[in-house]
């Protein structure tokens, strides 16, 4: 079992895409969770248009297919777009000492990077204080500690697992 895309073979970092984009759907369909759609494929005896990819590849492709939306065109959406890029580029930079690669693997897509709460609870702090744009948040709290930075793979391995095939002490 490996991406489809990249060929990574690390179970932590793997997950379910629907080839056709229709997850949101999907999953608001059969309810959420991922485990909710593991188990429907398994009770459809696995049908068609599904692939595995890694979280990197998976985030990559809904990254691209949002650039190219309509929507994603408009002055507003380009000029909102630009200074979001230039704050978390400013928060990459912080929190990753300038290095701005994943502290866990090295990986230096920045389109790959994400912000990780070392001490975990990055989901309920989100959802607490209703944060929107995390990069906006710490920029505006002028870089608070317990942040790292981390790719979607090591990000959701020590969020799902609490830990990831690359760090070397586990």
């Amino acid at each position: 079992m490996n991406c489809n895309n990249c060929g990574q073979d690390h179970r932590e970092f793997l997950c379910i895409d629907h080839i056709d984009d229709s997850g949101a759907d999907h999953r608001r369909e059969i309810g959420e969770g991922g485990d909710r759609v593991y188990m429907y494929i398994i009770r459809n005896k696995f049908p068609e248009g599904y692939q595995v990819l890694c979280n990197n590849c998976n985030f990559l492709k809904q990254y691209i297919k949002v650039q190219n939306t309509p929507k994603s065109k408009t002055k507003t959406a380009i000029a909102r777009r630009k200074q979001q890029k230039n704050t978390r580029l400013k928060v990459l930079y912080w929190y990753s000492n300038g290095s701005m690669k994943c502290e866990c693997c090295g990986e230096g897509d920045i389109r790959l990077l994400t912000i990780d709460h070392i001490n975990g609870g990055g989901k309920q702090h989100v959802v607490k204080d209703k944060i929107k744009n995390l990069h906006e948040y710490l920029y505006y709290a002028n870089y608070p500690e317990g942040y790292r930075i981390l790719c979607w793979d090591c990000n959701k391995s020590y969020g799902q697992y609490g830990y990831c095939p690359h760090d070397k002490k586990n």
